[in-house]
């Protein structure tokens, strides 16, 4: 039998005396899950003052606190030290927003059209099917912070006849943004439709992730981004899914006249000792060129490698793997692809704003008494020797002092 909850005049007492004592506070309301949360802020108003985030889970508030918002809409409103927002859901599976009971998305879109006008500085909605435009558009308004993860958009038309009205409302100015998607078709298309496009310049970085997903919905944003987009995460080759035979026909916009900084995901070493991958190729032909990006000022390409017994180096064993550490081996051979690096080492050295290309390099190795990849003397060495192949490959870029390397963010 679960054990019974405490009774409210009881957790009235001890938050009382907690007022003054933010950690304790904290660490009560971490055991509050179970609590009927909107009735005991309104028994106990002064601790909203000392909210900064705030943990909305729609599918698990009590019946209580649903009756609650039901007749205080505007209750979210009071929490004026809001910093940052999550709207998510516990369950396995994304949750349909219009599943969510009512009373609690009108009190969450009065809470972020409220922010419209004082943004908040981090909102995420994780876990949330079917994301109507409505709460795009109130996202996109009330934060410089936006992260959608195992979100999906709405299948509906761009002027359907259930869009809310918010969609139909003019457009409000919004603050520049970070948003980062998590890959879903749906979700990139309705970014791309007709009410949401004046809401696109105000991005000032985007970035989205995915696993072997279709990429023409994100090239179809990108167009729409290309005009007025700073700065830029494009995806690694295990976000996006590029057949061979399609490969020709798809291609980055070659106009990005607002760029400044450009992020580039390489996760095997095979894209820079082969062929390599289409994203690669891409940002040679469309990005890194004078023309197309007049106002580039950084290149910033994460290159991460993890190594085993049987691919580029080998597992740590023995004593010395509980600490991670190891006696550096001989490093790889590094035999980077000359066409492609040569074509990279021009491209960066004749550009005429570009001030660095930056690698940041990720080297670990397996270590089996820990059954994780870990940092190690070895992936060390790895990654001394990479810096030397990358250096003479790059000789130009590297005389004009813009390549700039470093390993987890020390500097070399």
């Amino acid at each position: 039998m679960a054990p019974s909850a405490l009774p409210l005049e009881l957790i009235y007492y001890i938050v009382d005396h907690l007022s003054n004592d933010t950690p304790s506070l904290r660490n009560f309301c971490l055991s509050a899950s179970a609590l009927a949360i909107v009735e005991h802020f309104q028994q106990s108003p002064h601790l909203v003052k000392h909210v900064s985030c705030l943990d909305i889970d729609v599918d698990r508030l009590s019946f209580p606190d649903i009756d609650k918002l039901s007749s205080n809409p505007k209750f979210f409103l009071q929490f004026t030290n809001l910093e940052a927002l999550i709207i998510s859901a516990a369950a396995e599976e994304p949750i349909p927003w219009h599943s969510v009971p009512e009373a609690i998305t009108v009190a969450l879109s009065a809470l972020l059209v409220e922010r419209s006008a004082r943004p908040l500085l981090h909102l995420d909605l994780h876990n949330l099917d079917y994301i109507s435009p409505d709460l795009l558009i109130l996202a996109l308004r009330a934060t410089t912070d936006l992260a959608i993860s195992r979100c999906i958009g709405s299948d509906e038309e761009p002027n359907g006849p259930n869009l809310g009205k918010h969609s139909r409302a003019p457009v409000v100015c919004s603050p520049q943004k970070t948003v980062i998607v998590y890959y879903s078709n749906f979700l990139l298309e309705m970014l791309a439709w007709p009410q949401l496009r004046p809401y696109l310049a105000s991005i000032a970085s985007f970035k989205a992730n995915g696993d072997q997903d279709p990429l023409e919905p994100l090239l179809a944003l990108y167009v729409l981004l290309a005009p007025t987009i700073p700065e830029i995460h494009f995806p690694g080759v295990g976000d996006i899914s590029v057949e061979p035979e399609e490969a020709a026909a798809l291609a980055l916009p070659s106009s990005w006249p607002a760029l400044r900084t450009v992020y580039a995901y390489i996760r095997t070493q095979k894209e820079l000792e082969e062929q390599p991958s289409w994203m690669l190729t891409q940002l040679l032909a469309n990005v890194v060129v004078p023309h197309s990006t007049p106002n580039l000022k950084e290149i910033r390409l994460n290159l991460e490698m993890r190594m085993q017994a049987d691919g580029a180096g080998p597992q740590l064993e023995g004593p010395a793997a509980q600490n991670g550490s190891f006696t550096p081996a001989t490093p790889i051979a590094w035999q980077l692809n000359a066409t492609t690096l040569a074509a990279l080492d021009a491209a960066c050295a004749s550009h005429p704003t570009l001030v660095a290309l930056h690698w940041t390099i990720s080297i670990r190795t397996y270590c089996l008494k820990l059954h994780r990849y870990a940092d190690s003397d070895h992936a060390l060495l790895e990654f001394a020797a990479c810096c030397e192949a990358l250096e003479r490959a790059l000789p130009q870029t590297k005389s004009s002092g813009r390549l700039k390397m470093e390993h987890k963010g020390l500097d070399t």
